[in-house]
């Protein structure tokens, strides 16, 4: 005979289950209208089963219905730009090998069902692993983020506009203030030729900045315009540190190289990036008795990381996120000069070759720049 209590108690399990599945299928229907109107997309990839479920937010992102794709990673590998699709999966093995503690985030371009480009930031994080360390399961969003390419773009061409527009009235200035000087020296003031010592001084610092931001207008706008070609890293260190140590022959530098892998990248704009980061490792080790400066490399997580390393005097870990800022600076202007674009230009470079960028330091211990080259 069946026990009426168990018929009870299953099928009062079976009334839960059906209550708890509606309550998620309208969660998750309020979670597509969320996302829809937000211009966002979710994925839950399940990595060794090569199944990922893409939302239809996601899909419709690209111009295609739910129906139109299919739930796999191959998906979306497919309509990713293929410039961009080798940058993607370096960011993710190296995810995977730090375990979790590199982020999986980047800016990358996908192709929309109509032909035009849709630009999207990606971020994911894997949330199981089995116990050999191998990703089970992640899950992560995509945000079209289009129109604020289109923002910046118009923003960047305005900033180079102006500042180009800007060189006019500032050499006028810096013209005047040398006439005075010069052919006026004998009847100025003393006063005044502090004065004009200071205009001298303020339009220096202009021109710096000036040609700081049409740097970093250049480079921001470069994206489609690399040039790749063999550059000998090695050398091209030793070339940079060269022409910068001629305006610091007063100080007592040691500069170290190792031999360093070459790459495949755009040598005007891989120039600039070594320039920046020895720029600043001089720059910030001349209160050091002694300057230290080394660069080597080495394999790491499936790529070839260079490291340009100083002993000068070092930041806060809690500030890293702000030195990749244009315009951010730790350091005040009468102690070091400079416009704070100088890391915001390497950060941009990289970007435009796939690479990754980081550092690590302490206050007065030094700092450690690392990147990657991903093109």
């Amino acid at each position: 005979m069946k026990n009426p209590e168990s018929e009870i108690t299953i099928e009062s399990l079976q009334r839960e289950l059906e209550e708890v599945k509606s309550e998620l299928k309208e969660k998750e229907k309020v979670f597509e209208t969320i996302l829809e109107y937000s211009f966002a997309g979710y994925w839950d990839w399940y990595i060794k089963d090569n199944y990922e479920y893409l939302s239809p937010t996601f899909k419709k992102m690209f111009g295609y219905e739910d129906h139109e794709l299919e739930n796999s990673p191959d998906t979306w590998q497919k309509i990713i730009h293929p410039d961009d699709l080798d940058g993607v999966l370096k960011i993710f093995d190296a995810h995977i090998q730090s375990k979790g503690e590199v982020p999986y985030d980047n800016e990358v371009r996908y192709m929309h069902k109509d032909g035009s480009i849709v630009w999207v930031y990606c971020r994911g994080k894997v949330i199981e692993w089995d116990k050999d360390d191998q990703p089970i399961r992640m899950v992560g969003n995509h945000v079209n983020i289009t129109h604020l390419k289109k923002l910046q773009e118009e923003l960047e061409f305005f900033n180079y506009s102006v500042s180009h527009d800007l060189r006019a009235p500032l050499r006028s200035i810096t013209g005047y203030a040398e006439i005075l000087k010069e052919d006026y020296c004998d009847d100025v003031p003393t006063e005044a030729k502090k004065m004009i010592d200071k205009i001298e001084i303020s339009t220096h610092k202009m021109s710096n900045l000036i040609d700081d931001i049409l740097a970093f207008s250049r480079v921001s706008r470069q994206h489609d315009a690399i040039k790749l070609q063999k550059i000998d890293m090695t050398q091209l260190f030793k070339e940079v540190y060269e022409e910068l140590s001629q305006n610091v022959k007063e100080r007592n530098i040691v500069f170290k190289i190792d031999q360093l892998e070459p790459i495949k990248g755009d040598k005007p704009m891989i120039a600039q990036l070594i320039t920046n980061l020895l720029s600043n490792a001089i720059k910030y080790s001349k209160t050091t008795e002694k300057a230290e400066i080394s660069v080597s490399g080495e394999e790491l997580e499936n790529d070839y990381v260079y490291t340009v390393k100083d002993n000068g005097i070092g930041f806060d870990m809690k500030f890293l996120s702000k030195i990749f800022k244009a315009f951010q600076r730790l350091q005040k202007d009468r102690d070091y000069e400079g416009t704070g674009v100088g890391l915001a230009i390497a950060l941009k470079v990289i970007q435009h070759h796939n690479g990754r960028i980081w550092a690590d330091s302490s206050p007065n211990e030094g700092s450690i720049f690392y990147f990657t080259i991903g093109t």
